[in-house]
């Protein structure tokens, strides 16, 4: 979730997130946290066609070598921000 735009985390939560697991990763190896925005499929994504945007993102971790420990993709709605912050006392 690093490699996600702050911008995006302001106004969006993650709704669904898949993990595959492809190998180990020990104590003390460096790794990369890549991520990417998958692009919106407007002819299959229902939530696009009534105009509910939910941002997509492939991740993938990598050791050194190139090789993948970790893929994931996440789906991201918008939260209303009178229901993040409620419980908050306004001015």
């Amino acid at each position: 979730m690093q490699s996600i735009p702050n911008e995006l985390k302001e106004d969006y939560e993650v709704s669904m997130i898949t993990l595959e697991y492809r190998r180990e990763a020990g104590k003390g190896d460096k790794v990369d946290s890549l991520a990417r925005r998958e692009p919106c499929d407007v002819n299959n994504d229902i939530s696009a066609l009534e105009g509910l945007s939910q941002p997509q993102f492939i991740h993938l971790i990598r050791n050194q070598e190139g090789d993948e420990i970790n893929r994931g993709r996440t789906v991201w709605r918008h939260v209303k921000h009178a229901a993040k912050h409620q419980g908050e006392i306004s001015p």
